[in-house]
């Protein structure tokens, strides 16, 4: 019992820890062009994306405006994103990323030709510890890190789905 219960204070400093990460609102922000950042996450995961058969196509332009994020918040954004898209894509499939301005936003589409959600499910994907990865997936934590991440730049996420259909996500950001 004494082990039990020093593993669950353990087990509850980790967690307090986690969740004063995931939304600390202290942001390091800096002018950055979100192609390059993009790029910089697919290449971290370049081999399971390799591994898993999975091709890119990017509809970025050259010149697109600049926004101001924190680098290493917003890459952990896309990262996840991305994890989540090759996750589900375990056999295959094509993952596109697309930038496009919005008057005063800059919108990112990405979407994966993966297994879907569920329609019950897209309403609790950024719950936190809610994964659809079963008990071998994931902790249920990455979108809903990602959208605290997002909200603290002004901006907004949102996941489109249909089951054995892809699931595509976008961000819009405002531009400086």
């Amino acid at each position: 019992l004494d082990l039990m219960e020093d593993g669950i204070k353990r087990i509850q400093k980790a967690v307090t820890n986690l969740l004063e990460y995931a939304r600390n609102p202290n942001l390091e922000r800096s002018d950055a062009d979100l192609g390059t950042l993009i790029d910089k996450a697919l290449n971290l995961l370049d081999y399971q994306i390799r591994k898993n058969q999975i091709k890119i196509e990017r509809d970025i332009p050259k010149t697109i405006p600049s926004v101001k994020v924190d680098w290493n918040q917003m890459g952990q954004v896309f990262v996840n994103i991305f994890l989540n898209a090759i996750q589900a894509m375990q056999e295959g499939g094509i993952l596109k990323v697309a930038l496009k301005t919005n008057d005063d936003r800059l919108k990112v589409t990405i979407s994966d030709t993966g297994k879907g959600i569920r329609e019950e499910d897209l309403s609790k994907v950024f719950d936190p510890f809610f994964t659809t990865k079963g008990e071998d997936g994931g902790t249920g934590l990455g979108l809903w890190i990602s959208q605290g991440v997002i909200e603290r730049h002004s901006g907004t996420i949102q996941v489109k789905s249909r089951e054995k259909e892809g699931t595509t996500v976008e961000i819009q950001l405002p531009v400086i």
